[in-house]
């Protein structure tokens, strides 16, 4: 499969065969419409991806964390930064081979199943003891989605907190989620005590509350 910037698909194989003309990360730029400081301070998630790479945002800068199949990292990536940003080579993982595939990559699972996909919206920082909760784009529309969020979110927190005997900061995204009106109620009743029970303190970003 070729694209617009000459790269193709083979195999499952994300292929170069010529170089864009403008790098895609640059050490300077003459406008900043996001700040990445800013989203550090709020706790945010934030992720840059490319057709060859995904990076995370962290305190210490750029960090690679996942690089497309049949990619090289030393030539296909960090050669063509103006930068270097961090690798750590144990800690990056394959791009999801479905991108690179023909058919349709069923999304719909990997969004809205929160227990299969809580690994990635659970965070926690010992230094700071902060657990950062990323609900962005997810949807609740019935009890029982609500009932299993909380047996999930109730799962990790008692492991965290050792049964409620010390408590965690929470940072939690709510860029983007939704709930029916009738079951909004219910949601925040079961956050409340759990705010009672295992939180610090709570910081929310962003919200239908």
């Amino acid at each position: 499969h070729d694209d617009e910037d000459g790269d193709t698909t083979s195999d499952i194989k994300l292929q170069i065969e010529d170089e864009g003309a403008f790098p895609t990360f640059i050490p300077k730029i003459r406008e900043i419409t996001f700040s990445s400081k800013m989203a550090l301070e709020h706790g945010q998630k934030v992720l840059y991806v490319t057709e060859r790479a995904v990076f995370r945002l962290t305190e210490q800068g750029l960090k690679l964390i996942e690089v497309a199949p049949g990619i090289d990292v030393e030539k296909d990536i960090l050669a063509q930064m103006d930068f270097k940003p961090i690798v750590v080579e144990e800690d990056i993982k394959p791009m999801d081979q479905r991108i690179f595939e023909k058919d349709k990559m069923n999304l719909y699972d990997d969004f809205f199943d929160l227990e299969r996909g809580l690994d990635t919206r659970v965070e926690y920082n010992q230094d700071t003891n902060t657990m950062y909760l990323d609900l962005s784009g997810f949807y609740v529309n019935d009890a029982e989605t609500v009932d299993n969020s909380f047996e999930l979110f109730e799962g990790v927190l008692e492991k965290l907190t050792k049964g409620g005997q010390q408590r965690v900061n929470l940072v939690v995204n709510y860029d983007g989620f939704d709930i029916r009106d009738e079951l909004e109620e219910m949601w925040f009743h079961l956050s409340r005590k759990n705010e009672e029970k295992y939180y610090s303190t709570v910081s929310r970003i962003k919200g239908k509350r």
